[in-house]
């Protein structure tokens, strides 16, 4: 945005200038009219040049910001990447231990379920000795 505002800076500093030079030169009128000519066609330069100077920023702010936001883009696609994978390692560390839980859960109920077992058979046992 300076680079644009200093053109503008530029263009009015060239128009006072030309206005100046022709208010004040005591020459011929064709002679003037050449002059004018000259600096109006001087003057057109400088404006083309500075568009052309804010067209190439524009366009390299445009491509470097295009660059800037596709690697952005990109850090975002590897960080869900990367998130997708420890959620996957968690889900299965979960799974695992879960597997492990209910089988250590299983056994102790199997193991209570043999000891009620035994208690009962031996009050039986007892129940037919009386």
């Amino acid at each position: 945005m300076n680079k644009i505002e200093n053109i503008g800076t530029f263009l009015v500093g060239v128009g006072t200038g030309v206005a100046a030079a022709m208010l004040l030169a005591p020459e011929s009128g064709e002679k003037t009219r050449n002059r004018i000519k000259g600096l109006a066609e001087q003057a057109n330069d400088a404006v083309k040049n500075g568009v052309e100077n804010v067209r190439d920023a524009a366009d390299c702010a445009l491509v470097q910001g295009a660059a800037a936001l596709n690697d952005q883009k990109q850090e975002g696609i590897d960080a869900m990447s990367n998130l997708k994978d420890k959620t996957k390692q968690k889900i299965d560390e979960a799974a695992e231990a879960a597997k492990k839980a209910s089988g250590k859960a299983i056994d102790k109920a199997r193991e209570a379920a043999h000891q009620a077992g035994e208690k009962l058979e031996e009050g039986g046992k007892r129940l037919q000795n009386v």
